[in-house]
């Protein structure tokens, strides 16, 4: 699944991996250092629900990847990740 990540005023799209209710992590040439706060945003209606998460970076991965965890999720939004 592809993600539109909102840091700042500047907008970038991911590939998304190893997505969970807590977080995911994300594939992306651009770097986002560890405590880099963004807005995610999942989903194309009307096949799937549009989900607007906030997260922040807790660890980079090899390949230019990084951790993010999801935070102040709802209930709701988390059930909308496993669908």
């Amino acid at each position: 699944m592809d993600a539109v990540i909102q840091a700042g005023d500047a907008f970038f799209y991911a590939e998304t991996g190893d997505l969970g209710e807590m977080g995911l992590s994300l594939r992306t040439k651009k770097f986002f250092p560890v405590g880099n706060e963004m807005r995610l945003v999942f989903g194309r209606p009307p096949d799937l629900t549009k989900l607007d998460l906030a997260g922040v970076v807790r660890g980079l991965r090899d390949g230019g990847g990084v951790g993010v965890v999801f935070t102040g999720i709802s209930f709701q939004d988390s059930s909308g990740l496993s669908t």
